[in-house]
């Protein structure tokens, strides 16, 4: 199935479920992936746990220190960064306001620190770089780091998950992996197909560390996350890299590591992004149509369903609904989502479903064709 086939199948979806109110959200869902589509617009996520070094490795890919870091729990909103001339910050809040800050402004809204708890209501911050990678139409993606003490924060990028097409998963040396980032991967991995590993800070490690560490991390990630294949695996110091892009150090940079992670990700956006961006597109919009048939089977249910039962159901659940508003208001989404009714017809959903299961099963991208275990020469 070609890319324009896919397109036309999500338009279909469109169609049908923004004729019914209660699937509205459902349909601005999948209008946003076939709007992506059409654009080659490919979010490429930078994961991990606390304090790995997320924000440091892409500050080092923009070179430049734009991106708050720190040495406690800091990013606790995700950053989306694009192309473009000028450095421009846009926060987009819960309630759809978005409002335009100066980049130094940025840690007042994305941080713990500056906005602790989110109680800014920020839904996410846009940016707009000049980086040339980003002129390969990818958007970077930083997000809060799981696994500390601020739960909202693996909660918060548990829920983005959902957006991500692939992920640099970042790992650290100290030490190497763990078990709470081995789960982590395996909710990543429901998500996101296309992965590549980077261990940093392995400036503190001998050689011999380094290639301990490297063997150790492999075997995990085999064993336990059940990844089969070449691992497209990196050594890094972010710390390193940073500093020699802003001294325009070209053997530091190659001594960071991440000459040889970006020349990947030229290679991958250039010669298989667009394949990628259409498998993830379609799988992600698998998971919305099983949503609408899962919305249809309920309502047949209640239209089938005896008049005294269909009382006592819904009697039980405002009961429900309201003692989980007393417990806690930001419950309320998720109940939202459970009371939305489908009008999706069966005809829109069988034809969409089969189509994009179908694309889901034939497209496939080679996951590290030419780039065996990566190794710091």
């Amino acid at each position: 199935m070609t890319t324009a086939a896919l397109r036309e199948l999500l338009q279909t979806a469109v169609t049908h479920l923004t004729q019914h109110p209660p699937t509205a959200l459902l349909a601005a869902r999948l209008q946003e992936l076939q709007s992506r589509l059409t654009a080659g617009r490919f979010h490429l996520a930078v994961l991990g746990q606390f304090k790995r070094g997320k924000s440091s490795l892409l500050n080092a890919l923009l070179g430049e220190p734009f991106l708050p870091t720190a040495v406690v729990p800091l990013t606790a909103i995700p950053t989306l960064i694009t192309h473009g001339p000028e450095r421009i910050v846009e926060v987009v809040f819960h309630d759809g306001r978005v409002t335009a800050v100066p980049p130094s402004a940025l840690e007042q809204y994305v941080t713990e620190t500056g906005n602790p708890g989110n109680v800014l209501g920020v839904a996410r911050v846009d940016v707009r770089h000049p980086a040339r990678l980003l002129a390969q139409g990818v958007v970077l993606i930083d997000t809060p780091g799981i696994g500390s003490t601020l739960g909202h924060n693996t909660e918060t990028t548990l829920d983005f998950l959902a957006e991500v097409d692939a992920a640099l998963f970042l790992l650290s040396a100290d030490p190497p992996i763990t078990a709470v980032e081995v789960e982590f991967l395996k909710a990543v991995q429901q998500h996101v197909s296309q992965l590549f590993f980077l261990l940093n800070k392995v400036d503190y490690l001998t050689p011999v560390e380094q290639a301990q560490a490297l063997g150790f991390l492999a075997d995990t990630l085999r064993q336990q996350a059940q990844l089969n294949g070449d691992l497209m695996l990196f050594p890094i110091s972010a710390r390193l890299a940073l500093a020699a892009r802003q001294q325009d150090d070209a053997d530091g940079w190659q001594a960071s590591g991440l000459a040889a992670v970006e020349a990947r990700l030229f290679y991958f956006l250039n010669q298989e992004k667009q394949a990628a961006l259409a498998q993830a597109i379609a799988a992600k919009a698998v998971d919305a149509l099983h949503e609408a048939q899962q919305l249809l089977q309920t309502e047949r249910r209640a239209l089938t369903m005896p008049l005294d039962e269909l009382q006592q159901k819904r009697d039980a659940f405002q009961e429900t609904l309201v003692a989980a508003r007393q417990k806690d208001t930001s419950s309320s989404q998720s109940l939202a989502a459970a009371r939305r009714s489908v009008g999706f017809t069966q005809h829109g959903a069988s034809t969409l479903g089969s189509g994009a299961k179908h694309w889901a099963g034939d497209a496939s991208v080679s996951g590290a064709s030419g780039y065996p275990l990566a190794r710091d020469d």
